[in-house]
């Protein structure tokens, strides 16, 4: 289903259990949920239920029940990392630590949103629109935006040092000479210096 449909399709399941969502709410939840329409409802009973007694759905309500998708949190720690908040970047990664994300599956997004931002850099370096960006790179056009907006907060050299560190920090868990968080947490500590 698309966008409007998933929104109007939401809209007729809290109409008939006697709620209704704000605007925000909808579109937080759709994010959160995404498209699946096994996840939406699952989802949706789970809001169904954190709210009862409540006739209007608030984004509150849906940041607190909704869990953020893997994608979000990756572009909230590098949002973070590129204006220098360490600190809440490292929080974001112990979050995804918590909600059990696997540690290589987290390093591997946080090395994909660094070559998708480099490759963004040279792209924008080149004169390409943002469509052609999005094309080149095969990414959904909400990504896209969020990278090209990434771009501000780092010149191309950082890039390029940021993916090598990445390798090797890579290595070094992969053959057991470091721990995951405390080799990541030295990493984001140097990258936001």
């Amino acid at each position: 289903l698309s966008r409007g449909e998933l929104a109007r399709w939401l809209a007729q399941k809290a109409g008939v259990a006697g709620r209704k969502f704000t605007r925000e709410a909808v579109d937080a939840f759709l994010e959160s949920a995404g498209p699946s329409l096994q996840k939406l409802v699952m989802e949706l009973d789970k809001l169904f239920n954190f709210t009862v007694g409540c006739e209007v759905i608030t984004l509150a309500d849906v940041l607190q029940s909704c869990p953020p998708k893997m994608e979000e949190n990756i572009f909230a720690i590098v949002d973070a990392l590129g204006n220098k908040r360490c600190g809440e970047a490292l929080a974001g990664v112990r979050d995804m630590l918590a909600a059990k994300e696997p540690p290589l599956r987290i390093l591997s997004m946080i090395s994909r949103q660094f070559r998708l931002l480099l490759q963004a850099r040279e792209l924008m370096g080149r004169g390409c629109t943002a469509r052609e960006i999005q094309g080149r790179l095969n990414v959904h056009p909400y990504v896209c935006q969020k990278i090209t907006a990434q771009c501000d907060n780092f010149d191309y050299d950082r890039l390029v040092d940021a993916i090598g560190s990445l390798l090797e920090l890579d290595v070094s868990v992969k053959t057991g000479r470091q721990e995951f968080y405390p080799a990541l947490e030295t990493y984001l500590l140097k990258l936001c210096t």
